[in-house]
């Protein structure tokens, strides 16, 4: 119900004239109270700074871990004489310093204060404040204030006022009752609800007491409410399911960055990026392909710094064609350049796209350059297969021939008299027989068919020899200039390995005067006095061969040079070069305790030298003065099996002459028919290792059957070792190989029947 009727204004006439009266009531009750209040808020300020300064000097101090220190410090911080205790705590909740410790757990609850709060109890006033450091809570501060002086200020405020307002107390305390009840209440309680709302709680109402003014404001305002709770709520419902669709986004957009980042950087192929010819973007492997340890160091670079020149142009031709729109994609091959400057092969695919929403290349590449050059050694080395079957096979059937040749040749030197003027065209039959053989041996060293087999040589004989095949290898645009060294000393090496060294030195020359020159190779004898830091091994000799092969081409860089004996490292165009020429030649005279040095100027010509250490071995002598009565001689059986009928001829003949009953097959199973019905004992069989149907080997084997004692002597055109690495068997075998001399025939026929006794 209303306490006064009419409007709000009606009512505070009314009650103007009761407000008078009271005014001195007002001054008794308000006054002092209002008085002791502010100096209540005061204190409580004045505490509050008081904590913060004390606590944020023990935090900028950092000495809460130091007690002394800290209850030192707090003796000279505290001085009004207000403070009716205090206590400081650190972070693990133990006592530091204290201050009427006991007074402070009657009065306050140490463990439950809140920061910053400040209250009243049992007329103390009650402060904490949270010691930091670097914004981490070190300790607390607990501090109790006495509020009797507020108390003595308030009683003598009354006492003052109490006389004056006696008189009208009554009067003005029913003004003053009415006007807060009809006017300060309800205006109290709209501050306070609206407080609240402004806080966000929009749960709150005001209370409708009349149907005044102010009554219908709190309508208004609670209608108000109503619609603002209702917007509120709606906009919370949309904040959550927005809330929910960034978050599922955002967890869909990181997991699809980190699958794309781990797919682009533990990609096997290069990926890259390109805008107006910069390389915008690339992963790992793409700067690991073209020398760069991070793909930092090679963005923002122009894509032509990475091209070979000869590569250059079709590399832009492709590109253009994209950017023109002329195709989709592009595959090509180019010449790379490294960032040592190394050639690498490349094989890419781009395609348009777009990067930082401007049109880009984006290209995927591979580094082929391992793969290109084994394919390059796979055809090399089938053309060298096939190349070297045909000579192999023709230098098999050329040895027959030789074996022939020389055969004949030799009985005929043997029967001939000193003096005979015939004599002088035999010497020359057997010299170009000899250079025959040696030829024959350099056709089996290109097809891979020769075993080594070291032997003393006489290097200025070697070189002599090999010459005329040196001049056809370098062209008639290159001089060549042998300059032997005087009473040179011997070696002891594999003769093929020998002209293997030589070849490749020679070849490596020729290919430094693509415009002609002049090729010198020089022999020598030196003696070196750090043997063994160029060798390698301990103790070695100090007596060397040296062979030198000068030209006058373009030479190499000290870079190059440093590099020519590695596998594979070649200065050559890909497609021209293997890069193994060098190296086998550096690995053969390692092998042989020799080394290798080299001098080169660019422009003005490269010097290989080769020292190979002496042996002082002499050559061997064969003596051809002896008499055939001198020969030993035979009456044994002798089985001879060669395909060949010249050469069985000879054998033939030649046994014959010394006295052997000899039968002759031209095969195997020619062989092994004669034998098995054949009554005659055969005590020594001499056969081909390699003929058609039933070779040498198999039929020793079926023979050896028939006649446990047989003896076997096998001859071949090939090494001995060359015939086990094409499948036969390991065995300490009688061996001849073609060609031969009529006396090595005879002394090996000999010794093998001897020894079956």
């Amino acid at each position: 119900m209303p306490i006064l009727p009419g409007t709000l204004k009606a009512k505070f006439l009314s009650l103007h004239i009761l407000l008078i009266v009271g005014v001195s009531a007002v001054l008794y009750f308000y006054l002092p109270s209002h008085f002791k209040q502010q100096s209540l808020e005061v204190m409580k300020l004045n505490s509050n700074s008081y904590a913060e300064m004390v606590g944020t000097s023990l935090g900028s101090m950092n000495i809460l871990h130091d007690k002394e220190r800290t209850a030192d410090l707090f003796q000279r911080l505290i001085s009004t004489e207000n403070l009716l205790y205090a206590v400081v705590i650190d972070s693990s909740r133990d006592t530091l310093y204290t201050h009427n410790f006991d007074l402070a757990r009657r009065t306050g609850d140490l463990k439950s204060f809140d920061p910053m709060l400040v209250r009243e109890a049992q007329n103390t006033l009650q402060t904490y404040q949270a010691i930091t450091r670097d914004g981490v809570e070190i300790g607390r501060l607990y501090l109790g204030f006495s509020m009797q002086p507020i108390e003595l200020v308030s009683r003598n405020g009354k006492r003052m006022i109490g006389i004056v307002s006696l008189v009208v107390l009554v009067i003005g305390g029913i003004g003053a009752w009415l006007i807060s009840l009809v006017v300060t209440v309800p205006l109290s309680r709209m501050v306070t609800t609206a407080e609240r709302i402004t806080k966000g709680d929009f749960q709150e109402r005001m209370e409708v007491d009349n149907r005044d003014e102010v009554g219908q404001l709190a309508q208004a305002m609670n209608r108000m409410l109503d619609e603002l709770n209702h917007i509120y709520s709606a906009v919370e419902k949309a904040n959550e399911l927005l809330q929910a669709k960034a978050e599922e986004r955002t967890a869909a957009w990181q997991a699809s960055e980190e699958k794309y980042k781990s797919i682009v950087e533990n990609s096997l192929e290069g990926i890259f990026v390109i805008q107006d010819g910069i390389i915008q973007f690339c992963n790992r492997r793409f700067a690991e392909i073209f020398g760069y340890d991070t793909h930092e160091s090679i963005e923002g670079k122009n894509f032509e710094n990475i091209i070979d020149e000869p590569s250059l142009q079709e590399v832009n031709r492709q590109l253009a064609q994209l950017e023109s729109g002329h195709s989709d994609d592009a595959f090509f091959h180019f010449i790379g350049l490294k960032n040592d400057e190394k050639h690498i092969e490349i094989e890419t695919r781009c395609h348009k796209t777009t990067f930082r929403q401007l049109p880009a290349i984006q290209g995927f590449l591979l580094d082929v350059t391992e793969q290109k050059d084994l394919e390059r050694q796979l055809l090399h080395a089938q053309k060298m297969d096939a190349i070297g079957q045909l000579a192999a096979g023709a230098a098999h059937d050329f040895n027959n021939s030789l074996t022939v040749i020389t055969g004949n040749a030799q009985i005929a030197m043997m029967e001939l008299p000193e003096d005979d003027p015939v004599r002088g065209y035999t010497e020359e039959i057997l010299s170009a027989s000899h250079r025959a053989s040696i030829l024959t041996r350099q056709l089996l060293v290109f097809s891979r068919n020769h075993s080594t087999e070291p032997k003393i040589l006489q290097v200025n004989s070697v070189l002599e020899e090999m010459s005329k095949m040196l001049k056809r290898i370098i062209g008639e645009n290159i001089i060549f200039n042998l300059i032997p060294g005087h009473d040179l000393w011997h070696i002891h090496m594999d003769p093929a390995k020998f002209e293997q060294v030589i070849f490749n030195l020679v070849i490596n020359a020729r290919d430094a005067m693509a415009a002609g020159g002049r090729l010198t190779i020089e022999t020598g004898n030196t003696i070196v006095e750090d043997a063994d830091e160029k060798t390698g091994q301990k103790n070695s000799e100090r007596e060397f061969i040296a062979i030198r092969i000068k030209d006058d081409g373009i030479g190499m860089s000290e870079k190059v040079r440093q590099q020519i004996f590695d596998p594979y490292f070649t200065t050559k165009r890909a497609e021209n070069a293997r890069g193994l020429g060098l190296s086998t030649t550096f690995t053969i005279v390692r092998q042989m305790d020799g080394f290798v040095e080299v001098e080169s100027v660019e422009g003005e010509g490269t010097t290989f030298s080769v020292f190979l250490p002496r042996v002082r071995e002499d050559l061997p002598r064969y003596d051809k003065e002896r008499l055939p009565k001198d020969l030993p001689r035979g009456n044994e059986t002798v089985l001879v099996v060669e395909d060949e009928d010249s050469v069985r001829l000879l054998i033939t003949r030649i046994l014959q002459g010394q006295g052997y009953n000899v039968i002759q097959a031209a095969s195997g199973i020619e062989a092994y028919s004669l034998c098995h019905g054949n009554r005659q004992n055969i005590e020594l069989l001499i056969t081909d290792m390699i003929m058609p149907q039933l070779d040498g080997l198999e039929l020793s084997d079926r023979l050896q059957r028939l006649y446990p004692k047989l003896r076997v002597v096998f001859m071949s055109g090939y090494a001995l070792q060359t015939l086990q690495d094409k499948g036969f068997p390991e065995l300490e075998i009688d061996f001849l190989k073609k060609p031969f001399e009529p006396i090595d025939l005879i002394y090996l026929v000999r010794n093998a029947l001897d020894s079956s006794t």
